[in-house]
């Protein structure tokens, strides 16, 4: 995973009642536009593949997307994401509502992505809980098709044993 992208409701006039379908559709349309590009377009950029994780701490509803985006692509899809949260907000200035960049460190950005995790897993997996409030309307988190269970015993990937 090479991008992250960071979507804040309130600064991009959508409420956080209805931010999870708001993402949702994001998501649908940037997945469609990615498989357009694969299939009629000949590119070679894979499947989309990601995870997300829905926030709202101190009423600030965010969510936080992390993909895997070929270094070639990414000024299109950078592009593409903010054109189609601009149709969806019908706002042409997105303000600071939308952050798309790079990930220097995958798995401190995982730890950050995820610390609104039961706090009797978090130490577990050595990460510090925070209180990321209630998100109604959605799941919380989630991962693109390509990278869901599913696929992942398609392509005959085994989890590593546990170290005791």
């Amino acid at each position: 995973m090479n991008t992250h992208v960071t979507v804040s409701f309130a600064p991009v006039g959508i409420d956080a009642e209805v931010a999870g379908r708001a993402f949702a559709d994001l998501q649908a349309r940037v997945t469609r536009w990615w498989r357009d590009q694969r299939q009629r377009q000949g590119r070679d950029i894979g499947e989309l593949q990601g995870f997300h994780c829905h926030s709202n701490p101190a009423g600030s509803r965010h969510v936080h997307w992390v993909l895997h985006v070929p270094p070639a692509f990414a000024a299109a899809f950078a592009d593409t994401v903010k054109n189609r949260l601009q149709k969806i907000s019908g706002r042409v200035d997105l303000r600071d509502g939308l952050h798309i960049g790079p990930v220097h460190t995958p798995g401190s950005l995982a730890k950050y992505v995820l610390r609104g995790i039961e706090p009797e897993y978090a130490d577990y997996l050595h990460i510090m809980a925070a209180n990321e409030g209630l998100v109604a309307g959605c799941r919380r988190t989630g991962v693109s098709r390509a990278a869901s269970k599913a696929a992942r015993k398609r392509a005959g990937w085994v989890r590593k044993k546990r170290r005791l």
